[in-house]
């Protein structure tokens, strides 16, 4: 295929997309073991903030590339006319294609989805104490929405918990609207699946779940014991059927359940949540981009002759 300067520079930012995102894809599928264990002896708050930034490395590190190649591209390519690329670039190309373009129909549809299940509980609900209370005969209880996140329970659960236990599982699901929880998983469906993403994305969810439990009991034994009541009490029932990716759940798969209960009974291990410091990562994160951006300015020839030599 002959291409030139313009289609050239599409060619290469999908072909370096692609071999970025999934190299370090399976790096992190490598390391990801490690990693979990090293998190399971910090706090949940601290381990699932450090499980979200490992699932959005790949998209980070394609970013960054794409950052330093692109204007070598358009500082050291000249426009000299069509050239032909090879079919090792356009199978990368294409792949790159397929995944984002599955990835942009996931997030479309996730979005789409959790505005009308908003939209149908609204209008079949009534509000109760700030909670959205939707018919239903199973136990449901969850929190909706991005920009304002919404309280959802069926009638059922609130039949079935006793004050205490409501409160204390409602103050879960606010620890999961004050941690953006929503935007994290909306992000996650954004970005292409990798090799072990799953994995990582389910080990995220878990210390999710454990980062609410503690806020929601702040460290008291006897609210843990209630939390774990509830949870309990909710098993008992069938659970009502997930209905979007963009909402956080209270009741969860019983051989997770089993180990929120276990620790929640657990004096000490629940703690008080962590008090929200300053954004240190997200400063160091990006010291470390302009870095390798300013370093890789004196490698842009290099950086050109290697884009030269893989599209061809």
């Amino acid at each position: 295929m002959n291409a030139s300067y313009s289609v050239r520079l599409l060619l290469l930012i999908g072909e370096v997309f692609f071999l970025v995102y999934f190299s370090l894809g399976i790096l992190l599928k490598l390391t990801t073991p490690r990693v979990v264990r090293l998190a399971e002896r910090w706090h949940p708050n601290r381990a699932v903030k450090l499980l979200a930034w490992l699932r959005m490395v790949p998209a980070l590190g394609s970013g960054l590339a794409l950052a330093v190649c692109v204007p070598a591209y358009l500082l050291l390519e000249q426009d000299g006319g069509a050239e032909r690329a090879g079919w090792w670039c356009l199978f990368l190309v294409l792949a790159s294609l397929c995944v984002c373009c599955s990835s942009a129909f996931q997030t479309i549809r996730a979005l789409v989805n959790s505005r009308l299940y908003l939209k149908n509980c609204s209008l079949v609900g009534d509000q109760r104490s700030g909670v959205l209370v939707i018919p239903g005969d199973a136990p449901l209880l969850a929190v909706a929405g991005l920009w304002r996140p919404v309280p959802i329970a069926t009638a059922k659960l609130i039949e079935l918990f006793p004050e205490e236990e409501l409160h204390l599982a409602l103050r879960h699901e606010a620890a999961h609207a004050s941690n953006h929880d929503n935007w994290k998983r909306l992000l996650f469906v954004a970005s292409p699946s990798f090799p072990g993403s799953k994995n990582l994305e389910l080990v995220w969810h878990h210390f999710a779940e454990l980062a609410a439990d503690d806020y929601a009991v702040a460290g008291d034994a006897h609210s843990g014991v209630a939390l774990a009541s509830a949870l309990v009490r909710a098993a008992k029932y069938r659970a009502a059927p997930v209905p979007c990716l963009l909402v956080s759940y209270f009741i969860t798969q019983k051989d997770e359940l089993v180990a929120r209960v276990n620790r929640l009974l657990n004096a000490s291990a629940i703690s008080a949540p962590v008090e929200k410091g300053d954004p240190s990562t997200i400063w160091v994160g990006a010291i470390f981009a302009l870095l390798i951006l300013f370093a890789s300015a004196s490698q842009m020839e290099s950086i050109h002759l290697l884009l030269e030599t893989s599209f061809r």
